[in-house]
């Protein structure tokens, strides 16, 4: 009786959802059946160190970092009724994308995910780690803070190489990039060493934990001119206290809160040379940062991302991932260091502030933070003119000079 009765709407949708993965030889071209078996079965049975040469972390640390995302996770990829990924299969994909130099589509098909997948999930999984990991990089904002910084520093110097007070290492790195679209104006991000790149200014302490950084400026200025437009220049010294600094180098100009060295541009004496020598020293653990980050995560060696915004979102999220890692005491293999600090002695190209369309907004702190607090010495500066400004920041650091020899043999 029953057999004469027409097949109902919901037993053809189900024949039409489940039949080509019955019979997969004859699904269409266009419908890709994803095998996920390097993610289930692959991954899982890894060593320890395979584990980690791959993620370039710790597995416990990987579970960590998945399970403090998971609350705050929430990726609307549903296409073709497929569900949304989990939060540690999302974050695979992501932490495998910084950790090599693999392209997207490589990635889709090791991960067996669509190649828009990776791309979805790399945004969703940026802008998670930086709206929710963000605690782990912050500008300290009252003086007792800033000489917590300057006990770490201090605790690490041996002798002939102590200086009186430093708190952090300020520079700037290039991280290559592919041409920028001709809209984008790629001549300005062409550098002075050959390639096309972004400048990733940071400021670390002595632990190398990355403290505040700028990431998004043409690579075609200098340091300095980084520096001076960042936000970071400007809320540093609200809070220093009295006779702390941060050491840079030359590159950068002098003042009260930022020691630099005494250029050669006539002969020094005894104690300015002897100042340098322990003042690159002690500013080695900035180009040690940039090194071992670049090593760890392999991707900021070279960004192939046509999306600028994008780009300089994905570095601060490595960053921040950089130092989550380093607070759990994941720390990084000697082995990873990655040199490409290339110097060159050729003039920049000249900035152009035109071309300057996008800067990445810095952290949300920098916009809040030190609103009501300046200390005496700031405010004192703030209020003098430029020959008192001037014989002030020289005085300084004639002082630091002479801490330096007294503190050291030689």
């Amino acid at each position: 009786m029953n057999s004469n009765k027409k097949p109902t709407w919901k037993m053809l949708s189900f024949i039409n959802q489940h039949y080509t993965e019955l019979f997969p030889e004859t699904r269409i071209i266009n419908h890709k059946f994803y095998n996920r078996y390097f993610w289930h079965k692959e991954i899982p049975a890894m060593t320890t160190e395979e584990f980690r040469s791959h993620f370039r972390v710790q597995r416990k640390s990987f579970s960590l970092l998945a399970s403090l995302l998971q609350e705050r996770y929430y990726h609307p990829n549903a296409q073709g009724g497929r569900p949304q990924y989990p939060c540690d299969f999302a974050l695979g994909i992501f932490i495998w994308r910084i950790s090599n130099k693999a392209t997207c589509r490589e990635i889709a098909q090791q991960f067996g995910v669509p190649r828009s997948a990776v791309v979805n999930i790399t945004t969703t999984m940026t802008n998670l780690i930086i709206t929710h990991l963000g605690h782990v990089m912050q500008l300290p904002t009252t003086e007792d803070l800033w000489r917590e910084k300057a006990k770490i520093y201090t605790g690490y110097q041996f002798n002939n190489n102590r200086m009186q007070y430093p708190v952090g290492a300020i520079d700037g790195s290039h991280i290559p990039i592919k041409p920028p679209q001709l809209e984008h104006h790629p001549e300005a991000y062409f550098n002075r060493l050959g390639y096309h790149s972004v400048v990733l200014m940071a400021l670390v302490d002595r632990t190398g934990l990355f403290m505040a950084i700028n990431v998004g400026r043409p690579g075609c200025l200098t340091d300095a001119t980084v520096f001076d437009w960042s936000e970071m220049s400007k809320q540093i010294p609200k809070a220093m206290p009295a006779e702390h600094y941060i050491v840079g180098d030359s590159g950068f100009g002098l003042d009260y809160w930022l020691m630099v060295p005494v250029k050669e541009t006539r002969t020094l004496d005894e104690k300015e040379e002897f100042y340098n020598t322990v003042h690159a020293s002690n500013r080695n653990i900035i180009e040690r940062s940039f090194g071992l980050l670049k090593g760890r995560f392999r991707k900021l060696q070279y960004i192939d991302m046509n999306n600028l915004a994008k780009l300089a979102a994905l570095i601060k999220a490595t960053i921040l991932i950089y130092n989550f890692l380093l607070i759990e005491k994941d720390y990084n293999n000697q082995e990873w260091y990655y040199d490409d600090e290339e110097k060159s002695d050729e003039d920049p190209i000249p900035a152009d502030p035109f071309t300057l369309y996008f800067e990445l907004a810095e952290h949300q702190q920098f916009n809040e933070q030190n609103s009501n607090y300046t200390n005496f010495i700031y405010n004192n500066t703030q209020r003098m003119n430029m020959a008192s400004w001037g014989r002030y920041i020289k005085l300084a650091r004639e002082n630091v000079i002479n801490s330096v020899w007294e503190l050291n043999s030689h």
